[in-house]
């Protein structure tokens, strides 16, 4: 197991390695005492796992309840936020136990928003299931829920007490969800983590996908993503961590360093809303990265010929690189971005295919970027 300490107001640490769900009743009892514990889950995720950790917390000494909610995007709302504060106070839990989030992001993102307002603040610990997660949300304590205008509008700022990440649970994952996770950990190393970049593009190029990143039929004969890195998965996991980590504790609140994060989420958020959400998290981004990356070179910001050798990265992983909606569609969204202050927006913009920089442009300028 990898521990890793994450050095924020509230120091905390991300536990990563095979098996270690049935670890979850020691990583607690090391933390809090003996208590009530509700483990809030997802219809994917809870038949797979919720036995395994309640078993755990129970061998523990904890007494468990659960809370299981629609799985999807669409779950990540005020309605299903508003049903968790219900279940909280019709369970009686104080702010002496304790909630656990597992799942992917929609269930870390919605479980820690309501552990941040329930009773003012109930402690919480991320297990995430999905790449995504394990190496995004789950790190870093960010939390939200999405509004009618907009992704993630609504949320605090809330980090947990501790974050189990079982790598074995990504065995279990759709293949969409596994490239999901791997488009942010590209976007790491185009922020400056040379090895995970030396991970994918050192991928065979055996899956041949089209623009938007839908396997052709010759994908069947293939090894899927999953199999190509699930000898690296710790330590994909691991430097993803350690490089989002590294931004977050430098500003925990996400008023400088730590918006570089944001490469490639601009655009991205703009694609997802566009789609109605029907385009994944992981996949939109990836097409945010590269559109960025090509304004860049357009405007002379970026090495000529990083958008190319951002697609072929991209393509290894199973990850579109293009969309249907046009500029004016994108703008729009793009304009109800939550990194926007006032009249200005700001871009994270690859330099070379291992630095960005930030730029913040008048929201008069962003049409010409898109």
């Amino acid at each position: 197991m990898i521990d890793i300490r994450i050095q924020t107001q509230a120091e905390y640490t991300v536990h990563i390695g095979s098996g270690i769900l049935n670890d979850c009743g020691k990583i607690m009892s090391a933390l809090i005492a003996p208590c009530t514990v509700a483990i809030v889950s997802d219809t994917n995720v809870a038949p797979l796992y919720m036995q395994t950790v309640k078993n755990s917390l129970v061998l523990a000494g904890y007494k468990v309840i659960e809370y299981v909610f629609p799985a999807g995007e669409r779950s990540k709302n005020v309605q299903t936020l508003a049903k968790l504060w219900e279940f909280f106070a019709e369970s009686e839990l104080t702010r002496k136990d304790a909630i656990i989030a597992l799942g992917g992001g929609v269930v870390g993102d919605v479980t820690g928003f309501a552990a941040a307002t329930y009773l003012r603040g109930v402690p919480y610990v991320q297990v995430p299931t999905s790449l995504l997660a394990c190496v995004d949300s789950s790190v870093g304590g960010k939390t939200a829920v999405d509004l009618a205008a907009g992704k993630n509008l609504a949320g605090a700022f809330n980090q947990p007490i501790a974050v189990i990440c079982d790598t074995d649970t990504i065995s279990t994952l759709p293949e969409e969800n596994v490239s999901d996770g791997a488009a942010e950990c590209i976007k790491y190393g185009v922020l400056g983590n040379k090895r995970i970049l030396e991970i994918f593009e050192g991928l065979p190029e055996d899956v041949n996908v089209d623009a938007n990143g839908v396997p052709t039929s010759g994908y069947a004969s293939t090894r899927p993503l999953y199999e190509k890195i699930k000898d690296s998965l710790e330590e994909i996991i691991a430097e993803s961590v350690r490089m989002k980590a590294s931004f977050v504790c430098r500003d925990e609140f996400d008023t400088g360093d730590r918006m570089y994060l944001n490469l490639g989420h601009t655009i991205g958020h703009a694609i997802e809303y566009c789609s109605n959400f029907e385009l994944s998290h992981g996949h939109a981004v990836a097409i945010g990265m590269r559109k960025i990356a090509l304004a860049g070179e357009r405007h002379g910001i970026t090495k000529p010929g990083t958008a190319d050798r951002l697609t072929s990265i991209l393509k290894k992983s199973c990850l579109p690189t293009e969309c249907d909606f046009d500029p004016e569609q994108l703008l729009s969204a793009g304009l109800r971005d939550k990194k926007r202050s006032g009249g200005k927006l700001t871009l994270i913009v690859p330099k070379n295919i291992l630095s960005c920089e930030m730029r913040i442009i008048p929201v008069e300028e962003f049409s010409d970027w898109l």
